[in-house]
């Protein structure tokens, strides 16, 4: 992406504590989200236990698979420690389409 390209999809800032919960499994993903300080860490529930299934870090995304296919959230995401994020909605896509080579006229 080019410089106005990126701002035109730049998402909005979010800060939260330690312990609060990004989204829950089973939520319609209707965004995704980048994170720009702290951990994450995505869990699944699974005979009423908590299993661990990712931990991201700063400059890492996630979120994105449920936003792009429009299926529910996989797992839940939990601020580990406290985080700030980019969160990008659905609708700043819908706005962004990139250009292919067939919208060219290649092929």
């Amino acid at each position: 992406m080019l410089g106005t390209e990126l701002e035109r999809v730049n998402g909005e800032s979010l800060n939260l504590l330690a312990g609060e919960t990004i989204f829950r499994e089973g939520d319609t993903g209707r965004q995704m989200f980048v994170l720009l300080e702290g951990t994450v860490e995505v869990y699944v529930q699974s005979d009423g236990a908590r299993i661990p299934v990712a931990k991201f870090s700063p400059g890492d995304f996630f979120g994105e698979m449920s936003l792009l296919e429009g299926l529910p959230r996989s797992g839940t995401a939990v601020a580990r420690r406290a985080v700030g994020l980019s969160r990008w909605m659905k609708r700043l896509f819908a706005s962004w389409r990139p250009r292919t080579a067939r919208s060219r006229g290649g092929s």
